[in-house]
């Protein structure tokens, strides 16, 4: 059976049509067949050929980072640095075949949190949602943040702090699911809309999961 290059922990990845017509899932950092330190090592996994290929490394170790695909670019959120909690953003240049920094940090640094590309209601616009995770003093955060292309805003919160939610995207608008709280397992559902690409908010659902 064809395999990845590492097994891996904590790391992220997403799916990508590299170089416009490769189906690729773009997989970085985690903590690399089980050693540390954190490793920066990416692969790329050749969806069709069924093989992995030895990506760019990053500029840094990371773990428990997110990863999607926004306006046609591969991009990395937050994470975890050999211990410190990340701010910045990288974006894959395909031309250089190499991590660069994408120029717009988060509001907050975070890890083990949530993120999802939503579109704009009644427009071709999209945003990237942020949500949750453990903080630069290792608390839970209870922050939504948007990014519209140009800045990060602040688009509500939850009722509580969460981390290692789930989210997906459809109908114009992000779900997030479950999540950890103080240790335990929760079952609230959040929903995060936008009537713009500057004005998005966040509101708890009438319903929840059955189990956490």
């Amino acid at each position: 059976p064809s395999l990845l290059r590492s097994s891996r922990n904590n790391s992220a990845s997403t799916f990508h049509w590299m170089f416009g017509e490769k189906a690729t899932i773009v997989i970085t950092g985690g903590n690399v067949n089980g050693s540390l330190p954190v490793n920066g090592s990416t692969e790329f996994w050749d969806v069709n050929e069924r093989k992995s290929i030895r990506g760019p490394y990053l500029p840094y170790p990371l773990e428990n980072h997110c990863m999607l695909v926004f306006n046609d670019q591969t991009l990395i959120l937050g994470g975890n640095s050999n211990g410190q909690v990340m701010y910045q953003s990288l974006y894959l240049d395909e031309s250089r075949f190499e991590w660069r920094d994408f120029g717009h940090n988060l509001i907050y640094g975070r890890e083990s949190f949530a993120c999802s590309v939503v579109e704009v209601n009644q427009s071709n616009k999209k945003v990237i949602v942020v949500a949750g995770g453990i903080g630069e003093f290792g608390s839970a955060l209870n922050s939504i943040e948007t990014f519209n292309g140009d800045s990060w805003e602040r688009s509500g919160v939850m009722s509580s702090p969460m981390t290692h939610m789930s989210i997906v995207s459809f109908d114009h608008k992000a779900i997030m699911v479950g999540g950890i709280r103080d240790n335990q397992g929760v079952t609230e559902l959040y929903e995060v809309q936008c009537e713009t690409d500057l004005q998005c908010t966040t509101v708890k659902m009438d319903r929840e999961l059955q189990y956490p």
